[in-house]
Parts: C-alpha cells; structure tokens; sequence
C-alpha cells in the first residue's frame, strides 16, 4: 500500500490517501486504455525493479516504443492483510483500490472480488474507490454476490495462512459497500455513456465517475444522474490526443445538472 497524491483521493485535511493493488496487470478494454499510465510505468519503470519481481511479466515496450500490457493478470492476496489492517488505525483514509489493473477483469474470479469487498468491510472508516472499464462484469458480479457471510468465506478462502476468527466474524457482520465508491470509466460516447447506466446499479455507498481521458464532446446533456462526483481531464505526454476546453465545460454543466461534486 502506497500514499498517493491523487486529488481526488486526498482526504479531508488534505493528506495523502492511499493506493492498494490485490490485483495487477491487465490488457486494453477500450479505447481509453491506448495512453494507460499504468502500463507506461510496468513497461518502463517497474519491470527494471528486481524488488518488483511479480511485475516484470505484466507488460513490455514494443518495437514502435509503444508500452503495451502482455494480458497478464495476477491476484496478491497478501495485500488483503492490508486492506484489513486500516481499521486498526485511528483515522480512516482513502484508498483507490487496484489502479494497477481493474478489478473486474475477466480474469479475476468472483470469489476474490468478494474478497476485497470482504477485506475492505474491516476498515469502514476508510472509504475505498473502485473503477472499472468493465461495468457489465461488475454487475454480474453483483447478481451473483450474497451478502457479508459470503465475503467473510470468500476472505477466508483467500486469505495468506489461517484467518483470525475476529476478522472473520467482523465480515459477517459487516455491511458490505458500506464504504466504497463505485466509479465507471466514461471517455467517449461509444463505450463510455453505455457504463453510466450499468455503474449505477452496482450496490455501494457512492458512485462516481472517471471521464479521463476525455476524448471527445460528450455534450452538456450526458446523464450523470445518480453520481455522487464526476471526475474529468484529458492525456499528457507524448502521443496525447486532443483536449478541448470546451468539452469539459460541458461535463461540467452536465454533473451540476445532476449535482454532482
């Protein structure tokens, strides 16, 4: 688990939040994936870090000297002990949970999904973020979950060595999404407006969404009904593809319409 400056998960006094990666790795989903910070850095960074050995499989620099993900995708239950250790704290924080993959990748079974959500019910003073690109699996996975004695067996079921029986009663009793922020990855009208109809159907506390990168005018009449905060920018860097202005004053009438943060 690593502070991170992320704005919008800075926490109230300004401090730093936190980012926490059960899952890493990943491969493109659509065509807001082309610039993914995160594989830019396995690719060029992380790979060349022997204390990072679980990463250097999980993506690589083409020919073109383009990053690019391999499609592979890890679980590190390890990182669930985390997860569960921030409700010993005094103060409860942000965490964006796997900014370094997305949870709902196809090749993430359900079972672990309950997982973290089961892990994250320890902590429910901190308010964990999700976001996903693969808004119709977290449905199905939503349809398919049972509740605070599921997650405490699928958290058992994962968890490194023998669970303590106080975290696994903790679960059980636990109001599951009671602290998580659902957030839908919005970047254009093809495969991001569709999601704002599933994102709002996933059971959690908050629902937001990240229209970054912003890749074209989505129009200030985008429904953004039902979101608690609305997220908006555009790439950086070499081979960042335009931004307009105008297009995010449209994202911006259109969550005020919504009154959306």
């Amino acid at each position: 688990m690593n502070q991170s400056g992320i704005e919008w998960i800075l926490n109230d006094d300004g401090s730093k939040g936190y980012t926490c990666n059960p899952v890493i790795g990943c491969d493109e989903h659509s065509a807001g994936c082309r610039n993914c910070w995160a594989k830019h850095l396995v690719a060029t960074r992380m790979i060349r870090n022997p204390s990072l050995p679980m990463y250097h499989d999980l993506a690589r620099v083409t020919e073109g000297g383009t990053s690019q993900w391999t499609g592979i995708v890890k679980l590190v239950p390890e990182r669930l002990r985390e997860i569960v250790a921030l409700g010993n704290r005094a103060q409860g924080t942000r965490v964006f949970l796997c900014d370094m993959s997305d949870m709902f990748h196809e090749d993430v079974p359900f079972e672990f999904i309950a997982a973290i959500l089961g892990a994250t019910a320890c902590a429910q003073s901190s308010l964990f973020y999700l976001l996903t690109k693969r808004a119709d699996r977290a449905v199905e996975f939503n349809r398919w979950f049972q509740g605070a004695e599921h997650a405490a067996m699928c958290l058992s079921r994962y968890w490194p060595s023998m669970i303590r029986p106080a975290v696994f009663e903790r679960v059980k009793r636990a109001t599951i999404g009671a602290n998580i922020a659902f957030g839908v990855t919005c970047e254009d009208k093809k495969s991001g407006v569709p999601r704002l109809r599933l994102g709002r159907l996933f059971a959690a506390r908050w629902h937001w969404v990240s229209v970054e990168p912003l890749l074209e005018d989505l129009g200030a009449d985008v429904d953004f009904d039902g979101y608690d905060l609305v997220v908006c920018g555009g790439e950086s860097g070499d081979g960042s593809r335009p931004f307009n202005a105008e297009w995010a004053d449209n994202i911006k009438s259109a969550s005020k319409k919504a009154n959306a943060q």
